[in-house]
C-alpha cells in the first residue's frame, strides 16, 4: 500500500502547477459503501469504509475540472452456510478521479453542482492468517467511470465547506495469486461521501 500512498500523492503534487489561478484546493475525510457479492454458496460482504482525500479543481465561470484522489480501508468477511466465517482482511481502495463539473448558484451561500468523468481505481490484494494455504488474493485495478453530486457552503472568498458523493462503478477480477482460473467479478461500485474544507485563491 506504501507504493500507493506515494502515488496518490504524486498526483497532487504533479497537478497544482495546472491550478495556478482560479484554483482551490480540497482536503476531505471519507466514508465508503461498496456493493456484496453474492453466489449459490456465500456471500462476500464488506463494512462500511473510512479514509481521506485530496482535490484540486480548476475554475472556468459555472464549469470546473477536479482531480481528486481518495484513500480507503474496509473491512472484509465471507460468510457461506457451510462454513464458518473467515476473514480475509482488509481491502484497501484509492480512487483517483477526473470530473467535469457544472456549478449552480456559485455566488451564493449555498452552491450545489453535479459532475460525470472518469475514474482509476487501485486496489490491494486481500490478505490474512487465515488466507496461509491460498495466499493474498490480487484484486485487478480498473479504469472506469464515475458521477458526482455535492454543494458548496460558501463561507467567504477563499474558504468554503464541501459536501460531496461520489458513485464509482467497478467491478474487479479477483482470484489467488498462485491460481487466476478461480476469478470471480467483485460487484463493488463504491458509493463515498465525504466532508471537507475547500481553500481558494
Amino acid at each position: 500500500m506504501r507504493s500507493r500512498l506515494a502515488l496518490f500523492c504524486l498526483v497532487a503534487l504533479c497537478s497544482a502547477p495546472v491550478f495556478a489561478q482560479n484554483g482551490e484546493l480540497g482536503l476531505w475525510v471519507a466514508a465508503s459503501q461498496v456493493g456484496d457479492t453474492r453466489d449459490d454458496e456465500a456471500n462476500l460482504a464488506f463494512d462500511n469504509g473510512l479514509g481521506f482525500g485530496i482535490s484540486l479543481n480548476q475554475y472556468w465561470g459555472n464549469i470546473s475540472f477536479e482531480l481528486g484522489a481518495t484513500a480507503l480501508t474496509q473491512e472484509e468477511e465471507i460468510s457461506a452456510d457451510t462454513i464458518d466465517d473467515i476473514e480475509i482482511g482488509d481491502l484497501d481502495l484509492i480512487p483517483i478521479t477526473a470530473m467535469l463539473q457544472l456549478h449552480f448558484l456559485r455566488n451564493s451561500a449555498f452552491s450545489p453542482y453535479i459532475g460525470a468523468g472518469a475514474a482509476y481505481i487501485l486496489a490491494d490484494d486481500l490478505s490474512s492468517g487465515e488466507l496461509i494455504e491460498l495466499g493474498p488474493i490480487e484484486i485487478e485495478d480498473e479504469f472506469t467511470w464515475a458521477l458526482q453530486a455535492g454543494v458548496n457552503i460558501n463561507l467567504s472568498r477563499s474558504l468554503a465547506i464541501g459536501l460531496d458523493a461520489k458513485y464509482i462503478s467497478y467491478t474487479p477480477g479477483a482470484a489467488p495469486a498462485e491460481n487466476r482460473d478461480d476469478e470471480i467479478d467483485l460487484d463493488l461500485n463504491p458509493l463515498i461521501f465525504s466532508a471537507g474544507v475547500k481553500f481558494r485563491w
